[in-house]
């Protein structure tokens, strides 16, 4: 577990029992130490960002246990808890200081969207195991919540700017200020570009990208302890790659340089009152816009969201959280000639409330949390998702905790209508005398949701001062897992691929599986200036179909490395010199995503920092070198549509930063 330092201050100036101590908001929507929590949490915080020397959100959460992080490309990642490792992380909910970004269309999270001014991350809550009691579907293995500073941490000036050898530029600025005596406000504005990746061959990927977004926060409190929160962003970005599409005529694969657009817009608006010492509401609303101009399809979608939130101390061992929440979505699905759904325009409705109660069994000691969601959604209609968790307080230094969660995933509009056509079959591969066949792959509008039952245990000590250890074990049980089933080929003909033999296949729920592994996390404060910090993660998935077709169910299996480990050495150095060394392993994978598939050996990747920051000054100065140990790495299979895999070589970035 880790800690936020204050502005200016860093994890060498805060004794261990208070980084032990973070206040953190996701597991039960009410602040908590994140020692006593009944759930696998890590928390990064605004120093662990700065000396990470990351650059992207997807970067930083390499530092959490049991989140397996992977490059595609450029600009696209795989980002998953507890494994199915895929490119749109559909069992992973993310979000941005309460605002979900979970795709309605596909089920996931595109990355190449997800940004905010670093420097203003307050915290990133991470946890692993199922969410869903507290924030509803789509959180089966796990939570990030991103959350920001309040804009009265964020005065005076911020400037940034950086370049490299695969980081192509990045400037950010940010202006903070006092709107009266009780209110204060931040703006700010940042750009990049990054360079392409590479093939095994050594040839360009031509998958450059792009990005700029600006934003703003205001914080208000006043006279009748009202807390007011209004923020937003805007932004606009490219990403480019070799677009592959499969045809009927030899060699059945063509490509193209395609270019990607992506615009987009947020605002979020939150009130808060404490009505007394032992009651708090508030109501948070938040607007979403979102368009992807892209070569498969042209997208928008818009979400308006509100939810309001009660929490209630109502006896001396009882703290009752409840709230009620309504989301309205609309989408535009403009397909092209390979990918289109049944319907071009789409409304769904999500109806929702929560309940949990946490009672002291023995005060200060023993507490028993029960609770759960509700939700009415379009696809699947009303789904439950309970939890029971416990903590026992040991003693000042020992933690004990378990839980039982159940969590869903609910179909998407992809699942529910697509017509997709995947990969080419060549003339005579079926049977004789045939002409060529496309896979092509069709929605279900019966789809059941996905579901986990989770069991978890975990343990937290300082066995000494100084010294902290995390550990949490799991085991989970999936049923209605989706399968791609195989139906009878027949022969079709249309203006774009002629006659051919259509191959199909349909979404199903003709899975289940099981899940069980441990994560431990550490740290060592050595000394005052020198500090260790490491993780490690053992998972074991056992997918396997009932009566199904399917070929791929092993790649769930398979995606996601069994065994990670990560060790991060922070010290500082004389002439107010700072030092980071990050070491990363991740053991093999089979990765297959969709159409593309790739064996990954297990490897190893170095990042490290070398910053110089002056006392009292306000700059900063930092010389980043990231995966050191590898001329090309490959990370896993190729996005859909794309011409091949790529890799990663050595890179290295210069920033200069002023703080005033």
């Amino acid at each position: 577990m880790r800690a936020n330092a204050a502005e200016g201050e860093d994890l060498f100036d805060l004794p261990l029992e208070h980084l032990m101590n973070i206040e953190i908001t996701s597991a039960s929507k009410k602040p908590e130490n994140a020692k006593d929590v009944p759930s696998a949490i890590f928390v990064i915080t605004q120093d662990d960002i700065r000396r990470s020397g990351a650059t992207t959100i997807p970067e930083v959460l390499r530092l959490a246990p049991g989140v397996h992080v992977a490059r595609m490309d450029s600009s696209k990642w795989v980002i998953a808890s507890r494994g199915f490792s895929n490119q749109y992380s559909n069992k992973l909910l993310v979000m941005i200081d309460g605002r979900t970004v979970y795709t309605p269309n596909f089920s996931g999270v595109f990355w190449d969207v997800q940004d905010t001014l670093l420097e203003d991350v307050e915290r990133i809550e991470v946890i692993r195991g199922p969410g869903g009691a507290i924030w509803g579907a789509n959180a089966v293995n796990g939570v990030i919540n991103i959350i920001t500073r309040h804009s009265k941490d964020t005065q005076g000036t911020y400037a940034s700017a950086g370049y490299g050898s695969y980081e192509r530029g990045n400037l950010e600025a940010r202006q903070g200020g006092e709107m009266d005596e009780d209110g204060t406000y931040r703006v700010y504005a940042r750009g990049f570009a990054k360079d392409d990746s590479q093939s095994p061959a050594g040839i360009s990927r031509n998958d450059e990208w792009s990005r700029v977004q600006s934003g703003f926060r205001m914080d208000w409190e006043t006279q009748g302890n009202d807390r007011w929160k209004v923020q937003g962003d805007t932004y606009y970005g490219q990403n480019d790659y070799d677009f592959t599409f499969p045809n009927t005529a030899a060699p059945y694969f063509s490509s193209n340089v395609a270019t990607d657009e992506v615009t987009g817009g947020n605002m979020v608006v939150r009130w808060e009152r404490d009505v007394n010492a032992d009651s708090t509401v508030s109501v948070q609303s938040y607007y979403d816009h979102t368009r992807r101009n892209e070569q498969l399809a042209d997208q928008v979608v818009q979400t308006a969201d509100i939810e309001a939130q009660h929490t209630w101390r109502w006896s001396d061992r009882n703290e009752l959280v409840s709230g009620v929440g309504y989301r309205w979505q609309t989408d535009e699905f403009d397909g092209g000639e390979f990918v289109t759904l049944a319907s071009t325009e789409e409304q769904y409705d999500l109806i929702s409330g929560f309940v949990q109660n946490e009672y002291q069994v023995v005060p200060d000691k023993v507490s028993l949390a029960v609770g759960t969601k509700i939700e009415v959604n379009d696809y699947t209609g009303t789904e439950f998702q309970p939890s029971a968790k416990m903590s026992m307080q040991v003693d000042d230094r020992n933690t004990v905790w378990w839980s039982v969660s159940r969590a869903v995933r609910t179909p998407s509009r992809v699942a529910d209508g697509v017509d997709a056509v995947l990969i080419p079959v060549p003339p005579n591969t079926l049977a004789a005398n045939t002409p060529a066949g496309l896979v092509e792959i069709f929605g279900n509008k019966t789809l059941k949701p996905e579901s986990v039952v989770a069991y978890e245990l975990g343990y937290r000590t300082s066995p000494v001062p100084g010294v902290s250890v995390d550990v949490a074990a799991f085991y989970n049980e999936y049923t209605n897992l989706f399968t791609v089933e195989r139906g009878l080929p027949s022969v079709q003909n249309n203006s774009t691929f002629g006659t051919y033999l259509s191959v199909p296949t349909v979404f199903d729920n003709r899975a289940k599986g099981e899940s069980y592994g441990v994560e431990v996390s550490s740290r060592w404060k050595v000394n005052d200036s020198w500090t260790l910090g490491g993780n490690y993660s053992y998972l074991k998935l056992d997918i396997s179909g009932e009566n199904s077709t399917d070929t791929t169910l092993t790649s769930a299996t398979d995606n996601t490395p069994e065994h990670m480990w990560m060790v991060h050495s922070s010290s500082k150095l004389p002439y107010d010199m700072e030092m980071d060394n990050l070491l990363y392993y991740y053991s093999s994978i089979n990765a297959d995503d969709y159409t593309n598939s790739l064996s990954v050996d297990g490897y190893a990747r170095f990042d490290t920092r070398l910053g110089w920051r002056p006392k009292d000054s306000g700059f900063e100065l930092s010389l980043m070198g990231q995966n050191l140990l590898s001329d090309g790495q490959s990370e896993f299979a190729a996005p859909l549509y794309s011409a091949g895999t790529s890799e990663f070589d050595r890179s290295y970035y210069l920033r200069a930063t002023i703080r005033h």
